[in-house]
Formats: C-alpha cells, sequence, structure tokens
C-alpha cells in the first residue's frame, strides 16, 4: 500500500463505507485499475490529488454519519451505494 496520507484517508473512508475500488475510482474520475496502482504506491497526479483531497471530508462526513450501518445502504449493491453517496455528497 502507498504510503501517501490522502490516500491512505480515502481507503480508510472506502473500505468504512463498503465501496469497492471502481466504485471510489468513479467518484474520483479514474477506473479501477489507476486507483489500484495508487493502492500500490503509484503516482496521483496533480488533478486526481486535488479530487481525492476534496472528496475525504464530504466521505469521512457520511462515514461518520453512521451511512454504512443504515440498512437500506448495506443492502444495496455497488451502483445503489454510489447513487446513494453522489446523492448525500451533493448536499454536502
Amino acid at each position: 500500500m502507498t504510503n501517501d496520507s490522502d490516500f491512505i484517508e480515502v481507503e480508510k473512508l472506502r473500505l468504512a463505507l463498503d465501496l469497492s475500488m471502481k466504485s471510489l475510482g468513479g467518484l474520483v474520475g479514474v477506473s479501477r485499475s489507476t486507483y489500484h496502482t495508487w493502492r500500490t504506491g503509484g503516482v496521483i497526479r496533480k488533478g486526481n490529488r486535488a479530487q481525492l483531497v476534496a472528496l475525504r471530508p464530504k466521505l469521512q462526513a457520511l462515514s461518520t454519519s453512521g451511512l454504512a450501518n443504515h440498512a437500506k445502504y448495506k443492502l444495496a449493491d455497488q451502483s445503489t451505494r454510489v447513487s446513494i453517496i453522489e446523492k448525500l455528497i451533493s448536499r454536502i
């Protein structure tokens, strides 16, 4: 795993919100393979880093709100989870 602190925090949030790498990558605007490359120490481009940094507090707010424990969220498939998160993020 990379030692990039911003990425590490986003990765923790990804796991807490039970999102796949593909789903989180989509929220950042990159492919699953790019996200995986970051996990293994690959360079995060400036524009992508800005997206990660902007997304981090929003994911943190959703994580601490208990979203991942909500029954509707827990039972949802990945695409529905992403839709829920996108909707909530737009309100933050």
